[in-house]
């Protein structure tokens, strides 16, 4: 098989030539480390690359006999966002003040591992993953493998970057507020953000921005997406999430919000608006109900994430050795987290029920005034409570210019909603992709 070829053919292809012994660990880490040699000088995707490391276990993968070869990520290169523990190395945060190498992987990596992934090297993240975009008086830029004048986002833009340019199978990344979807969009990739508590954040993360954060992965498709999860999370009893992928689905209703949050300061442009109708324009094709409905983000929502996000910022920056060396934006604020009153901070949590919504009907509507009594809410004693069996990839994207929820439809036999939520999984991925330079 061409390098190339072998390097861009995802983590569910890469482990599946390796177990059919269609091409070995070696020759997959030798193609991928090449490929790093060549691209990361430019694209700055790469803190630290375990290269010997890499190599000498793709000799123990080869050794095995074949029926030790079951394993989910075997021989795949994984890259590790380097705001997680590698055990004998330093969990940078894009700051030049981190302090001693890490005794023990973090529990991710340690799944990631007896899932038989190769831990490839540690990627670039901006300075305390503060910032949406990848860069740091440390370690300088990391670049957008579509065109190195753009950024691939962030904070999770190393993770994205060695992940589209062919430099990993798939890579882990972390997302409080779209630091996995925001860098997906960008570079062309398929972002998944897990609800929480899906995969364990370990001691480094504490309560991962008071709630906000969960470990997420980035890939070339949605089955390396989900043999990341296989790996990774917490066992579920209802199956493989890879097994899932050959399920019948049946028709979703899609709605499609074109207002970013209030107080987000971006804008839709005409370009990226004809592209999100493209791809709706697709869904209806597909048999899907696709209806245009805004999500009713409140001033609360914005203001509760806010004061988390800072919070969370402050408390991850006291863990570092030496502080006074990180940027002034970040002490900043870093500062701005320690005025946060716990009282307020814990008010900042809503329920894990709570979050924003579309509605279930197509014809219910979003205004700043009381409801039609036809569509108010029901009772607490009557209200519907949809059922938790099963379990589907759900997707949503949150907080992004363009922003969509997908439910399934109530006509299916499952009647899984899969709604925007609090704990509930988010993905990002782009509306506009060219083919592979």
């Amino acid at each position: 098989m061409d390098p190339i070829d072998l390097c861009f053919a995802g983590a569910a292809q890469q482990a599946q030539l390796i177990r059919d012994g269609e091409v070995s660990a070696r020759e997959l880490i030798d193609a991928t480390l090449r490929r790093i040699d060549e691209l990361n000088p430019r694209l700055n995707a790469y803190r630290v690359v375990f290269a010997e490391q890499a190599i000498e276990q793709a000799a123990g993968i080869d050794a095995r006999p074949r029926d030790e070869r079951a394993l989910a990520l075997l021989g795949v290169p994984v890259a590790i966002k380097d705001d997680t523990d590698v055990a004998g190395e330093l969990t940078a945060w894009g700051t030049s003040a981190p302090g001693q190498a890490k005794p023990n992987d973090a529990d991710v990596v340690a799944r990631l591992r007896s899932a038989g992934a190769i831990i490839i090297g540690k990627t670039h993240v901006s300075e305390m993953t503060a910032w949406p975009w990848t860069s740091s008086k440390a370690w300088g830029v990391t670049r957008n493998p579509w065109d190195p004048d753009r950024t691939p986002g962030g904070s999770s833009g190393g993770s994205a970057t060695a992940t589209a340019a062919g430099m990993c199978g798939v890579a882990l990344g972390s997302d409080g507020g779209g630091s996995v979807r925001y860098p997906a969009a960008l570079t062309g990739l398929f972002g998944l953000k897990p609800q929480r508590d899906r995969i364990p954040l370990g001691v480094q993360h504490a309560d991962g921005w008071h709630g906000l954060l969960t470990y997420g992965s980035l890939s070339r498709t949605v089955a390396d997406a989900a043999l990341f999860l296989d790996a990774a999370a917490n066992p579920t009893p209802s199956g493989q999430f890879a097994d899932g992928l050959h399920l019948p689905i049946g028709a979703l209703r899609v709605a499609v919000s074109f207002d970013p949050p209030a107080g987000s300061m971006v804008r839709l442009t005409a370009e990226r608006r004809l592209a999100v109708e493209r791809v709706a324009k697709v869904l209806d094709e597909l048999g899907h109900h696709v209806i245009e409905r805004e999500i009713r983000y409140t001033a609360r929502a914005m203001r509760n994430t806010t004061i988390r996000y800072l919070a969370g910022v402050h408390q991850d920056v006291a863990t570092m050795a030496h502080p006074d060396q990180l940027e002034r934006n970040t002490r900043r604020v870093a500062r701005l987290g320690s005025m946060v009153p716990s009282w307020l901070l814990a008010r900042s949590r809503p329920p894990r029920r709570g979050g924003p919504r579309v509605g279930h009907q197509p014809d219910l509507r979003s205004r700043r005034r009381r409801a039609h009594p036809d569509h108010r809410r029901p009772a607490p004693t009557r209200r519907r409570r949809w059922p938790r069996r099963g379990r589907a990839l759900p997707a949503s994207i949150q907080q992004r210019r363009v922003g969509h929820a997908v439910e399934r439809d109530r006509s299916t036999s499952s009647r899984r909603a899969l709604r925007v939520r609090h704990r509930r999984p988010a993905r990002g991925c782009p509306v506009v992709w060219t083919p592979r330079r």
